[in-house]
């Protein structure tokens, strides 16, 4: 997350980048049912986001909320995700991994998702992302076991938390081609025969890792394994702080992304309407200024 945060803020995310990035997406055939869709996870986004701002903002003790805070920025996250989704095709999963591939399919691979938010693999074949890591890297070859100072060491961070990612989705397919038909039919214990490793990459081809794929195993390392070591052992409540403050400045420039590219495909003249109700009527602590686009 120090990685993330330094990334964002380097690159800013401000609303004229943005705009240039999403300069050419074209605004839609009017979808009122998808628009209304598109507000509600934009909504949805803002109340976790201003959750994760009064949580780390003059907190007596951050080893209370940390693992709470960790699950809103997950929900900052998803919720601005849908948003674009469904202002991209009108698709709405309600399922987390199927909403990540929608956004894969209409956002990713178009290129429509800057700087960290955009970093991911196609496939899963282990020599291709063994290949695009070395490309996604560009030299910076730094790990996660230390926190990153600049630029350099945050991309490589990064790209060091798609790999584990990759590692991670990996060990959960093929723990899935293990209890298929066509794997038992082979009569193999492992991948090592030629036959078992073609089944186990041909699934492998199929599967992809995206920012929204990183944040739900983020979300659930927090909930079901590590969350112990977030508030336990050693005080480190600088730390903790910091920590804080990173979820909410990257969970804010993701909202920022999603609300441009969402401004420029829902229905001519609503965004302002819908950025004028905001203003009027939201008893939220943040302003709709995360909603502006230029």
């Amino acid at each position: 997350m120090r990685a993330l945060a330094i990334l964002v803020q380097v690159r800013d995310f401000t609303s004229e980048e943005l705009s240039s990035l999403h300069s050419n997406v074209q605004r839609r055939t009017p979808n009122k049912a998808a628009d209304t869709g598109v507000f509600e996870h934009l909504l949805m986004a803002q109340h976790n986001l201003a959750a994760l701002d009064s949580l780390s903002n003059n907190l007596a003790s951050p080893y209370n909320v940390v693992r709470s805070a960790i699950v809103a920025w997950y929900y900052v996250v998803y919720e601005s995700a849908s948003s674009m989704t469904l202002a991209a095709s009108g698709a709405n999963a309600e399922e987390h991994r199927k909403t990540a591939r929608i956004w894969h399919a209409g956002i990713v691979t178009k290129d429509l998702a800057p700087g960290p938010f955009g970093l991911h693999l196609d496939t899963l074949v282990r020599s291709e992302v063994k290949a695009r890591l070395a490309v996604l890297r560009e030299g910076s070859m730094f790990a996660l076991v230390e926190s990153p100072a600049n630029y350099s060491e945050a991309w490589g961070a990064a790209c060091a938390y798609v790999s584990g990612t990759a590692d991670y989705e990996q060990k959960r397919i093929e723990t899935r081609v293990r209890a298929t038909p066509e794997f038992r039919n082979l009569s193999v214990e492992s991948f090592q025969k030629k036959s078992a490793r073609e089944l186990r990459d041909r699934a492998f081809a199929r599967e992809h890792v995206n920012f929204l794929v990183q944040a739900f195993r983020y979300r659930g390392k927090a909930n079901y394994r590590d969350s112990i070591y977030l508030s336990y052992g050693p005080n480190r409540e600088d730390g903790i702080r910091q920590f804080l403050v990173d979820l909410a400045v990257v969970g804010a420039a993701f909202l920022r992304m999603a609300s441009s590219y969402a401004s420029r495909r829902v229905e001519r003249g609503v965004w302002a309407r819908f950025d004028a109700d905001l203003v009027k009527y939201s008893r939220l602590s943040l302003t709709s200024e995360l909603f502006h686009s230029s």
